[in-house]
Order: structure tokens, then C-alpha cells, then sequence
């Protein structure tokens, strides 16, 4: 029991010194940038900043970080930063990169080629006439099961 807590212990304090780090060159990055150009740094920020935005994808305003379900504890906060546990579709929402047959890709470029492959799809349809055959084919299976049942 005492070496597990210890064990955490270590490795709450290396992922709390890792994310100083990261937050102090960030801070570094910014401060330079405000000194070399501050008012192109603020225009730029204008520009490109969706605080509103920010806050949904990141879910700051949740209040619980994580949460239990179907016994797996879950990350609730900050989902954006997390690589997805599972493939293509069952990956959350917001994942930087969906994984298509063991390859992870970026979530943009499969974005983009689900749309195409559904305008593809779509285009087949009507260009067949699909949706009409459909229709004419249930509209007259439902006329033989009502005088069937007559």
C-alpha cells in the first residue's frame, strides 16, 4: 500500500513539474513574441482566439474532471489533448487524430474524407434513382400486405 501511494506520489509531482515546464515555455514563446511585434502578437491573437470556442472543446466549465462509466474512469476535462483508446468511429469527439487501420491520422484529413465519400455516396444515390426505387418498392409491398390482410 505504501509503495503504490509513493508510486503515485512520484508520478503526480513528474507530471505536475512536466506541465510547469510546458506552461513556463509557452509563457517564454509569448513574451518573446509580444517584444519582438506586440501589436501584430495582439492582432494575431484577435485574429485566431475563439475564447468561447475554447472553452467548449476544453469543457472548462465542467466541474468534475473525470467521471465512472462501466467501470473505466473517465477524462472529462481537457479531451482535446487525450489520443483516442479506440478506432475510427469510436474515437471521442474531439480527438486530435483518428486511428484507421492501426495508423493514426489527422482528425482534419478524415473529416475531409468522410465528407467526400459521403457527397460520393450521395451522388450514387440520386444519380441511380435509389431513393425513387426505394419508395416505389415499399409503396407496393405495403399495397400487397393491405390486401393481404383484407
Amino acid at each position: 500500500m505504501r509503495s503504490a501511494l509513493n508510486y503515485a506520489e512520484r508520478l503526480r509531482k513528474g507530471y505536475v513539474a512536466y506541465s510547469n515546464d510546458n506552461k513556463n515555455a509557452k509563457d517564454e514563446l509569448i513574451t518573446r513574441l509580444q517584444q519582438k511585434d506586440s501589436k501584430g502578437f495582439l492582432r494575431l491573437r484577435d485574429s485566431y482566439a475563439n475564447e468561447s470556442l475554447e472553452e467548449f472543446v476544453t469543457n472548462k466549465s465542467e466541474t468534475k474532471k473525470t467521471i465512472e462509466y462501466k467501470g473505466e474512469i473517465t477524462q472529462k476535462l481537457d479531451q482535446i489533448f487525450m489520443d483516442p483508446k479506440y478506432n475510427f468511429i469510436k474515437a471521442h469527439f474531439y480527438a486530435p487524430v483518428k486511428r484507421i487501420f492501426g495508423r493514426s491520422v489527422d482528425t482534419y484529413i478524415m473529416n475531409v474524407g468522410v465528407l467526400w465519400l459521403m457527397t460520393i455516396i450521395l451522388y450514387l444515390i440520386l444519380y441511380f434513382r435509389l431513393l425513387k426505387k426505394l419508395l416505389e418498392s415499399s409503396g407496393e409491398t405495403i399495397e400487397k400486405k393491405l390486401k393481404n390482410s383484407e
